[in-house]
């Protein structure tokens, strides 16, 4: 027989693996399911177990009532989260790194601060490399 940390470990499952996430999962169903397979967890401990879970994942209705499809979505914004915050690691640890390409490398930087010493105008730098009079004037400081 199983004990409910399994049945608990189980349900935490079958939510991660589910393609549509909390969307389609109903704690009725799950429960169901489980007593067919002669395992006894009620809706109510399927419910403290979500709320378990999360602990900031409080139920704000005022009438009391089980508010759990805003906890389900708030459950799985952190599932989103967490996924993210593990395939941005694996990236780095292959050396990939998210973001935008710098434009002002050092090389340009100083092609820039070559053209302002012989004469052109920052909107003319601006012009040639492509960038906005602002960036120029953040990486040059005003001489």
């Amino acid at each position: 027989m199983l004990r409910q940390s399994d049945i608990a470990a189980a349900f935490r499952e079958s939510i991660l693996r589910s393609s549509k996430g909390f969307q389609y999962l109903h704690t009725r169903d799950f429960v169901t399911a489980l007593r067919r397979c002669r395992f006894h967890f009620s809706e109510v401990e399927a419910n403290s177990w979500i709320a378990r879970g999360k602990t900031y994942f409080v139920d704000s209705a005022l009438d009391h009532s089980d508010n759990r499809l805003w906890i389900m979505a708030e459950m799985e914004r952190e599932l989103i989260v967490e996924r993210t915050r593990a395939g941005l690691a694996a990236a780095r640890e292959q050396g990939r790194v998210g973001g935008r390409r710098r434009v002002m490398t050092e090389e340009v930087v100083e092609r820039c601060r070559r053209m302002l010493e012989n004469g052109a105008t920052r909107q003319q730098v601006a012009d040639v490399t492509g960038v906005d009079v602002k960036t120029i004037y953040k990486y040059l400081s005003a001489t």
